[in-house]
This record gives structure tokens, sequence and C-alpha cells, in this order.
């Protein structure tokens, strides 16, 4: 299986400009998208993910290690300033990309546009003893959760004095869930119908994630006066993997930040947060198994992520619809955190023999394996229900295991391992076997295919780069 980054339909400028705003305020929210400056962090490599197409990257501005959202500026509708936003040019930039997107939204005001609506002309007003209510036998706390939540930011707005009379006043929402999925995954039913009519709306889903997404339009359809117009919509996404990544290794975000960006995520009905927790960078996650990492590795003590915080996320994220996938980058994009347990590669100057830094994981040792083990059947349990972790592979740089004398002998001990491909080889099948066998799904990064790794034939590859392409990949079966 093999997955990518963009739509298949949109300009590369209206995806970077929905990518900027997917990063919104809650206190802002409005449809048909919250016309707001980002409050949530923004990646420099800001990854719109969907299955079947191909990679756009999004650059944002110079890393920086902590971002913490600052106040609000006095603008109509109230914006509020990110790392980004340093001057009112910057500022009228954003807001260019902001009007591309609203301009490629649907009259409807539904974003994404749903797969069928037909209005039936009528307008309806919602009363304020409107509520959400589950029929028939599911009846969950995550749905239960959801029509909280919603209720607050419908009603959130005002209904102004003097609003236009409505043909008719809507007094609730009856929404029937026919099945009892509790965990979202790649082939999780997303569908929903929407039936908006008085004296009470209707929703029909196969599970509470459609539920959900029926919500969040039902949400994006009432106006600020509590009117809404009549209509029925059928609906389900194009795409079972609709995602965006953070990297908190070279960028600190926040508790707080992170569930706005999940917030903005679930206002697009996107569906998978990957979380680029660390790297050679700096290692935020603060392990209970091996707690040095972190020790050595943050940014400073405040700059982690206990297993307590990131539990909080992934329960947040799951009430919204949101999977989180983490990635631990081996063998390379390794460096703080790991110096200290024995496993990185001493490299040596091929002029004088002389030991200089330390590269990538050693994948000769068996300490290499042991810690990985420990570390990873960690990280399942912490990130459950999720199976898959995201282990990375990418950029690789060999030159440190080409200068490195043990494992020059290894490898002349070891016949079979023909060459350094050969030897990456070794790591990833160990590696995923490991993984295997502790229940985890996992995932790589395309180099893994480009440099002629064997790999395990249910392995997802992630692509990033333009050759040699989805179509070659998937022909060999993954």
């Amino acid at each position: 299986m093999s997955f990518g980054a963009t739509h298949a339909h949109a300009s590369p400028l209206i995806l970077a400009a929905r990518c900027w705003l997917l990063h919104v305020c809650a206190e802002t929210r409005q449809a048909p998208f919250k016309l707001a400056a980002a409050c949530g962090p923004i990646s420099p490599c800001c990854r719109i993910s969907h299955a079947a197409s191909s990679s756009l990257y999004f650059s944002g501005q110079t890393p920086i290690r902590t971002y913490v959202p600052t106040s609000n500026v006095d603008l109509a509708p109230r914006f509020l300033v990110h790392r980004g936003v340093e001057s009112m040019k910057d500022l009228r930039t954003h807001l260019f990309l902001a009007v591309l997107v609203l301009a490629s939204t649907p009259v409807s005001g539904v974003l994404p546009k749903p797969q069928q609506q037909t209005d039936s002309g009528d307008v309806f007003s919602l009363g304020e003893e409107f509520q959400f209510l589950a029929v028939g036998v599911h009846s969950t706390p995550m749905l239960q959760n959801a029509f909280d939540r919603y209720r607050a930011i419908i009603f959130q707005r005002r209904k102004p004095d003097g609003a236009a009379p409505a043909l008719s006043t809507i007094t609730g929402c009856d929404v029937n869930v026919t099945s009892d999925v509790q965990v979202k995954t790649l082939t999780t039913d997303e569908s929903y119908e929407l039936h908006v009519r008085a004296p009470r709306v209707f929703v029909r889903a196969a599970t509470v994630f459609g539920a959900l997404y029926a919500l969040e339009t039902f949400s994006q359809l009432v106006r600020s006066d509590l009117s809404i117009d009549g209509t029925v919509i059928t609906d389900k996404p194009r795409f079972a993997y609709r995602g965006t990544m953070i990297d908190t290794s070279r960028h600190f975000y926040p508790v707080t930040s992170i569930k706005m960006h999940i917030d903005a995520m679930a206002y697009a009905k996107m569906n998978v947060l990957h979380w680029h927790i660390v790297d050679e960078i700096s290692f935020p996650y603060e392990s209970v198994v091996l707690p040095q990492m972190s020790l050595d590795g943050a940014f400073s003590p405040k700059h982690v992520y206990s297993i307590a915080a990131i539990r909080e996320i992934v329960e947040y994220a799951m009430l919204r619809g949101v999977r989180v996938i983490p990635e631990f980058d081996t063998p390379g994009h390794v460096s703080r955190g790991w110096g200290s347990l024995g496993v990185l590669t001493q490299c040596y100057d091929v002029k004088t023999g002389a030991p200089t830094n330390f590269g990538a994981l050693n994948p000769t040792l068996n300490q290499t394996y042991a810690v990985l083990s420990t570390l990873l059947a960690e990280v399942r349990d912490v990130f459950a229900p999720e199976a898959y972790i995201h282990v990375g592979g990418d950029e690789v740089p060999k030159e440190c295991w080409q200068s490195n004398p043990q494992i020059a002998s290894w490898l002349h001990e070891h016949p079979s391992v023909k060459d350094f491909a050969g030897l990456e080889t070794y790591f990833e099948q160990r590696l995923l076997a490991l993984l295997k066998a502790q229940g985890s799904s996992y995932i790589v990064w395309q180099e893994i295919f480009d440099n002629g790794v064997e790999i395990l034939p249910d392995t997802v590859i992630e692509v990033w780069k333009g050759s040699p392409g989805l179509s070659v990949i998937t022909s060999h079966g993954l």
C-alpha cells in the first residue's frame, strides 16, 4: 500500500492556501471555512496527504523551537497572529490565499463539497431548545461528546434582534448510528446522510465517525442568525487517508496548539495526524522505559511530551475522528537522545582513521534492536488504539557505515549481506519483523523502495518524492 500528498483536482496554490488555513481558531470559527490567521502550529513542511495522489509541500518560516499562540489583534473578523505574520504585507499575502480558498468553496458552504446535495428551497430557524439526540441502539460517549461540542459551536453565535422570520423552527437533530465501531482504520465507513427539515433534522451514519462529519456539515450550514436552508446531503470521503503532518522535533508545539490543529482538521474533515514527534534535532518524547532519551535529547526539560500528555492528545483526536500516527525515524535522522544507548555508528575519517562524529543506527549490533524493541513497544501502547507506527527509513547516509571498521568486519563475517544497500535491507527486515511480532503495523518513507530494500508485502510506503511515483510502487504489490 502507498500514499502521498495532494488533492487530485485542486491547484497547488489552492492547496497551499488550504494547508495554511487549516490552522484556525475555534473562537473565530465561521462557515464555510474559518477565515482566520493561523493560531495553531504550521510546520515549515506542511504536508497534505491523500491516498493515490502526488506530493505537495508548503514552505513555512525559519524553524523555531517553541511556538506559543500570541494575543489577538483587533481586526474584523478577529485574527490571531502566528510567527509567519510579522507585517501587514505578510497578512495581506495570507488573506489573498484565504480568498482563493473561499473562492474554491462550494456555494452551499460545506467543505469539502458533498458527494450529493439537494436543496428544498425552505428556510428554517434553530430554536433555543435545540438538542441533539441519539436514536437507535448505538449511543456512545464519543457521540455524546460531539453533541455537546457542536451545540456549543452553533449557539456561540447570538441570534440578532429583528431576525427575519423563518418558515418554521427546528427543535433538534436525531442521529442514528447503525454500528458500534469505535476505532477508526483505513477501511472505516465514514459516510452519512443529512436531512435538514423541520421540526427535526435527521442524520443516518454507519459509524460514529460518519456521524461526526454529518454534525460538522450541519454546523457549517447554520448561519450566524441561526437560520438554515432545507437540504438533503449524502456524502462520503473520496480518500480514506486525509492527513496533515506536524514536526515537533524541529518545532516544539504546546499541547494546546496541537489540540487547535486537531480542531482545524476536524473542521475540514481530515482524519489522520502524522505526528513526526522526534528527529535528530530533538527528542521530546518522554519515555518511561528509556527516560535518558528525552533527558539527553529534548531542547529543555520543559520541551517534552509526557505519556499522559500524549494520551490526552490521542483521546482528544479520537473524539474528533482523527487518528494519530507517530513517526520515530530510523535508522537515519537520529542523534539527540540516542547517544547514551550505545546504538549509534561511530564515524571515522577515511584518511586518518581517527573517530569523528556519530551517524545512523548501527544495524549490526543486537543492542540496536533491543533498544528499538523496548521503545516501540511502549510507543504502541501510548498511541493505542492506533496500530500503525511510522519508522522512517529516509535519507540514510551510508558514508559513516562505510568508514566504520567494526561494520566492515561484520560484513566480512556475513557474506549474504553483500553491500551497504544489503545492510539497509537487513536492518529494515529485522525492524519490521520486530514490529510485526509486537502486533504493530508499519509505514516507511519512499526511499526504502527507491533503494531496492526488500520489505514485507504489508508495508505501507509513504511517497513524498516525484520519482518513481505511485504507479511504480503499487505495481510491485505494495
